[in-house]
């Protein structure tokens, strides 16, 4: 199956005449056209800045928080590490959970 791309009208296009003019109208009613790939390519290319590519709108990955006994020791080291938080002997993980719940609860954040 080909890659599916939409093109939609250019709102900073300028018609010459009257019939590019027509053309962009009708272009405009159509709204977003659903086309192949090499196809759209094609036509934005030959339509002399009648069509263009429409923008995707950015899809929002869910945020979930994660709880620090479920992070693995690379990610844990990581965070630690972003928080300051240094050590001259090794830890175990639990203690490593423990120094970064304890370093990370004197933050204050606001919601905006």
């Amino acid at each position: 199956m080909p890659l599916m791309v939409e093109i939609e009208a250019d709102p900073s296009y300028k018609p010459a005449d009257a019939a590019a003019k027509a053309a962009w109208e009708a272009a405009r009613k159509a709204g977003r056209v659903s086309v192949a790939y090499t196809t759209a390519m094609e036509n934005v290319r030959n339509s002399g800045g009648l069509y263009r590519l429409a923008a995707k709108a950015a899809e929002k990955s869910p945020v979930s928080e994660r709880d620090l006994d479920d992070m693995s020791v690379a990610e844990l080291k990581a965070m630690a590490t972003s928080l300051g938080i240094r050590s001259d002997k090794p830890l175990k993980k639990a203690e490593l959970v423990a120094l970064v719940r304890e370093k990370s609860a004197g933050l204050e954040v606001t919601e905006e």
